[in-house]
């Protein structure tokens, strides 16, 4: 089967995409949106999802401050999938994000990739 009508799969990451091919950085929800204080965004962390307000932008728009939000379960289903939360401002200290021109997308230091304008918190209880 040639790599044009290759079927498409889905790797570990989650991501759907050709066998063989790189997704590009044009395929996440939120990848051209530029930070503002107060919006938030979720930031992948291995299984689990956190999610942070922005408090700084920089002038250039290349890095920005956050801090983490405090997320209070609203649902009753235990260690469950299904999981709802409410998101309050938090006060730890804040994290500094950069733009990465070789993905193209924001990174801080021992955080995964944030995705803006969404705050979709998740923990996963098997691990």
């Amino acid at each position: 089967m040639n790599q044009k009508n290759a079927p498409l799969k889905t790797n570990t990451d989650g991501m759907r995409r050709k066998s063989g091919k790189q997704a590009s950085s044009t395929s996440f929800i939120g990848d051209n949106m530029k930070p503002e204080v107060g919006m938030g965004l979720t930031v992948q962390m291995y299984t689990d999802r956190v999610v942070f307000t922005i408090v700084h932008v920089s002038k250039t728009g290349k890095s920005f401050r956050a801090v983490r939000d405090n997320c209070i379960r609203t649902d009753n289903n235990g260690m469950s999938d299904m999981q709802s939360y409410r998101y309050e401002p938090g006060n730890s200290e804040p994290v500094r994000f950069s733009f990465g021109p070789k993905s193209g997308r924001y990174r801080a230091k021992n955080f995964g990739y944030a995705t803006l304008g969404i705050r979709k918190a998740y923990h996963d209880f098997g691990f």
